[in-house]
């Protein structure tokens, strides 16, 4: 999305937007062919431009679950969106071609649970696993 287009899209009365952080740049410019910065850049103008703004990460297993990925997302929402930002960390189940990517297996649980105490050790107060059978 550009600047302008969100711009535009705010003043037209756009007032709440889930955004997906997949992970660092490296994994933005190998699997989504995209700049995490642009994306960085569209959170924080919503942000300024008075938009609620909720984060979503689903985890895949072997692409952006280390601990590290989590803690540079997590710490950078704290920093620069405040600990108030939502985070809902979602579990990955593969489907169509995820095989030929090596994606095999569902995320693990005890990955989803790692990132969910990473993010709330950096400060942030909202923070949700998804596409579970029950509540954490």
């Amino acid at each position: 999305m550009t600047e302008e287009v969100l711009r535009d899209l705010a003043k037209e009365g756009l007032n709440a937007m889930n955004i997906d952080i997949k992970g660092e740049a490296k994994f933005y410019r190998k699997c989504c062919g995209a700049d995490a910065e642009v994306v960085w850049q569209n959170v924080k103008l919503a942000k300024e431009l008075g938009v609620h703004v909720e984060i979503t990460t689903l985890l895949i297993e072997g692409f952006n679950t280390e601990p590290a990925v989590i803690d540079g997302i997590s710490k950078r929402l704290a920093d620069e969106l405040g600990e108030y930002t939502p985070l809902h960390i979602t579990r990955a189940f593969p489907h169509y071609k995820s095989k030929k990517y090596g994606f095999n297996d569902p995320t693990p649980i005890a990955a989803l649970l790692r990132a969910y105490k990473i993010a709330r050790k950096n400060g942030l107060k909202f923070v949700y696993i998804k596409n579970l059978y029950s509540k954490f």
